[in-house]
């Protein structure tokens, strides 16, 4: 019964004490520190019921993107450091590498593609407001993009 009687019930008996991982980045300090990668652990136990004979547990906490590890603070910095400082991914993973997270690509490049979409209605609006303009100023600085493949030679 979530959100019933049952959260509030003494006759509760814990079952399963289930934690749940995910990977968040902390830099929340008002000063200049390195990054520090986190896995969060999210503890939600399972209890029965004695008078109604059901099993209970809290609900999990809402994710930007469902079922993946990655926390919101950790795909703003991803995103971040792709798009407004040019770092690509694999140089990304090299650094998150060096901090100690071996994240492979296929997240990485799997978290992006996602979190795209969780904020396409923002960038929509966003669009709409810049299109809406009278007049509109653009950077035509070209950014030089190296070929992975000689990378890996």
């Amino acid at each position: 019964m979530p959100g019933g009687e049952c959260f509030t019930s003494t006759s509760l008996q814990k079952l399963v004490h289930l934690i749940v991982d995910r990977v968040a980045i902390d830099e929340c300090e008002p000063f200049l520190i390195a990054a520090q990668l986190k896995v969060v652990q999210i503890a939600r136990p399972k209890k029965s019921c004695r008078r109604c004979e059901r099993m209970v547990q809290m609900p999990a906490p809402s994710r930007p993107i469902p079922g993946s590890m990655a926390g919101a603070g950790l795909l703003a910095h991803i995103l971040v450091s792709k798009f407004d400082d040019h770092l690509p991914l694999y140089r990304q993973q090299d650094i998150f590498a060096r901090m100690g997270a071996d994240i492979p690509d296929s997240p990485l490049v799997d978290w992006c593609g996602r979190a795209m979409k969780v904020l396409a209605p923002l960038i929509e609006r966003i669009e709409a407001n810049v299109m809406a303009s009278d007049l509109l100023h653009a950077d035509d600085t070209p950014i030089w993009v190296l070929d992975r493949a000689s990378r890996d030679k």
